[in-house]
This record gives C-alpha cells, sequence and structure tokens, in this order.
C-alpha cells in the first residue's frame, strides 16, 4: 500500500505565494487593456480631427483659386459688378459652410477639456470632504455624468449657431435671386437699346438715301411705315 506524504504549512504557503506571482502579470495585463483601449480611442479621434482640419485647408485654397478666376471672367462680362456680387456670395456661403466645420471641432475639444477639468475638480472636492469627514475616499465620479452636462450645453450653443447659420444662408440666397434678377433687367435693357440704335440707324441711311435721290432728280423711295398705322 503506498503512503502519502503530508504536506507542512510551510510547503503550503509557499506554494499559495507562487501560485500568486504567476497570476499577477496576467490580472495586471488585464487591467490594463480598458486603459490603453481608452488611450487608443481619443489617439484615433485627434487624427480623424488633424484629417479633417487639413480637408478644410485644402478646400479654403480651392475656393480662393476658383473666385479668382471667376472674377477674372466677370470683367469680361458686360454687368460686372452683379457677376463679382453673385461669385462673392457663392465664396462667402462656401467658407461659411468650412468655418462652421471647424469650429465643430473647436467646440467638441473645449468641451473635452472642460469636462476634464469639472472631474479633477469634483475628485478634489469630494476627496476633500472625505477627508474632512474621516470617511473613505469614494471612487471617482464618472466622466460620462460630466460629459453629459457639458454636451446639453453645447447641443444648445450648435442649435442656435445652426439657425443663425440658416437665416445667413436665406439672406444670402436673397441676395443672389436679387442680383440675377438686375442682371436680367440690364441685359433686357442693353437688348432694347441695341434694337432702338439699330432702328436709328435705319432711319438715317432711308433719310440721307432720300435726301441723295432729290438731289440728283430721283423719285424718292417709300418711306419707313410709321409705326400706329398713322398716315
Amino acid at each position: 500500500m503506498k503512503r502519502f506524504l503530508p504536506f507542512s504549512p510551510r510547503v503550503l504557503v509557499v506554494c499559495l505565494a507562487a501560485c500568486l506571482l504567476a497570476a499577477a502579470p496576467v490580472r495586471a495585463q488585464q487591467g490594463a487593456a480598458p486603459g490603453e483601449a481608452a488611450q487608443a480611442a481619443p489617439s484615433a479621434l485627434q487624427a480623424q480631427r488633424a484629417q479633417t482640419r487639413a480637408r478644410i485647408a485644402s478646400e479654403r485654397e480651392a475656393l480662393a483659386q476658383e473666385r479668382q478666376a471667376a472674377e477674372a471672367a466677370c470683367y469680361q462680362r458686360f454687368a460686372v459688378e452683379d457677376c463679382l456680387s453673385q461669385v462673392r456670395a457663392r465664396d462667402r456661403e462656401a467658407q461659411t459652410r468650412l468655418r462652421r466645420e471647424e469650429q465643430a471641432i473647436s467646440d467638441a475639444e473645449r468641451r473635452e477639456r472642460t469636462a476634464e477639468r469639472l472631474r479633477t475638480i469634483e475628485e478634489k472636492q469630494r476627496a476633500a470632504q472625505d477627508a474632512a469627514a474621516g470617511a473613505v475616499p469614494r471612487a471617482p465620479a464618472p466622466r460620462m455624468a460630466v460629459q453629459e452636462r457639458i454636451n446639453r450645453d453645447a447641443q444648445a450653443r450648435e442649435r442656435a449657431e445652426r439657425q443663425k447659420a440658416h437665416a445667413q444662408s436665406k439672406t444670402t440666397e436673397n441676395a443672389q435671386h436679387a442680383a440675377a434678377a438686375r442682371t436680367r433687367e440690364a441685359e433686357a435693357r442693353e437688348r432694347y437699346e441695341a434694337k432702338q440704335k439699330q432702328a436709328q440707324e435705319r432711319r438715317e441711311k432711308h433719310r440721307q438715301e432720300a435726301a441723295e435721290d432729290a438731289a440728283q432728280g430721283r423719285k424718292p423711295a417709300a418711306s419707313l411705315p410709321v409705326p400706329g398705322g398713322q398716315p
């Protein structure tokens, strides 16, 4: 019959300590994963914002070149000022859109900084209260509660900005319609004046021919019909 050697208490303690030491790195690695993920999220967000800012800068440069070319084309037209007004109105509208995108990024970053400062202040105040009361320090308040309050304020500001941008866009649209109407009116006036000038030139030519015929004793040609059927 086999005999089992009894384990002494010291051997059991050593075995338990070894097991705990072996498991400690695994627990540390598991605990570090959420922190690494939390750090990776802001980095990805910052990279996305950097790409958006680069795109905005590229669009601004393209808009400047487009406006310069459009203004140069306006100087070749009859209604120069109306053409320039329309070009500049379109440029202002595009620039306003880009500024709104840029402002949205700045507002988001400002909200995040504000939320972080508020969270730090609340943690310090809570720790001071706990220390004064002799209580065990409580866990920090979740960032979500502070962030939600900041987001509500930001959403109210964004709604106000959207309403303001809509009003500005409507004003720009009305100005463009008015400028287009002035352009059409100017073109119609130009066509009318050109027709009047051509008619005047034909009348002058007819009078000259009639005078030459009279001087040479020829019978004058029939005169141009009088508008309105008058004799």
